[in-house]
């Protein structure tokens, strides 16, 4: 493949003075495929700080329940919060990505007339509206509000005189209801940002390709004279 680093006076077109379709065919073909690599590392590791918080999760919630500590329950809303909002961050790089490289897709289905990549531009653009995404986000939702009345019980419960830190409920309970709508605010941040990027990214490429012409359509010194 050829690099911009790699494009010398030497590659332009004699009487344009520009690249040839050709070459600005294979940059964007590179172009996608490093896109795809860096859209992969963002996915990626947003699967495996999923799959450790889940086992830190369990060995928590083990470690409450066997030693009658249900207490720390309290903060399992706004951990929940940190880890879907830290996920949604790296899936909106994935997003912003994704609405790049489907503006490269466009752009070299134009440009070569043939389709040959389409996984932005035609297939992923459906799936994220499929019926399992919208299952996920109700599980999520429904986990997420289990998670808040777990955590309100245990510290409303704190009030009981007998149990633990009745001398502070006042402030757990304030702070369990603070950390919950905190949690609730940056993860509809992040989620409305994750669909809008998207969008924007494509729609700022796809402007800029726009108003660039393929070489079957630049004047030549042959054709103005």
């Amino acid at each position: 493949m050829t690099g911009f680093s790699q494009i010398g006076k030497s590659d332009l077109d004699a009487d344009t003075g520009r690249l040839s379709d050709a070459q600005i065919i294979e940059l964007l073909a590179s172009e996608i495929r490093d896109t795809s690599t860096r859209a992969s590392t963002f996915i990626l590791a947003r699967e495996r700080i999923l799959a450790t918080v889940a086992a830190i999760f369990a060995l928590v919630g083990a470690f409450a329940v066997s030693g009658s500590r249900t207490y720390i329950f309290m903060g399992l809303p706004l951990a929940i919060g940190i880890v879907v909002t830290y996920t949604l961050f790296l899936n909106n790089e994935a997003m912003a990505l994704g609405g790049y490289r489907q503006a490269l897709e466009e752009e070299f289905t134009r440009r070569a007339g043939v389709p040959i990549f389409q996984w932005e531009s035609t297939i992923a653009r459906n799936n994220h509206n499929r019926v399992q995404v919208l299952a996920v986000l109700a599980l999520l939702g429904v986990a997420f509000t289990a998670s808040c009345v777990v955590a309100l019980v245990q510290a409303f419960a704190t009030q009981t005189p007998g149990t633990w830190g009745p001398e502070f409920s006042a402030l757990y309970i304030a702070a369990t209801i603070a950390s919950i709508l905190l949690a609730i605010g940056t993860m509809a941040a992040c989620f409305l940002a994750q669909e809008r990027n998207r969008f924007k990214f494509h729609m700022l490429v796809a402007s800029e390709f726009s108003t660039l012409p393929t070489m079957s359509k630049r004047p030549t010194s042959s054709s103005a004279e």
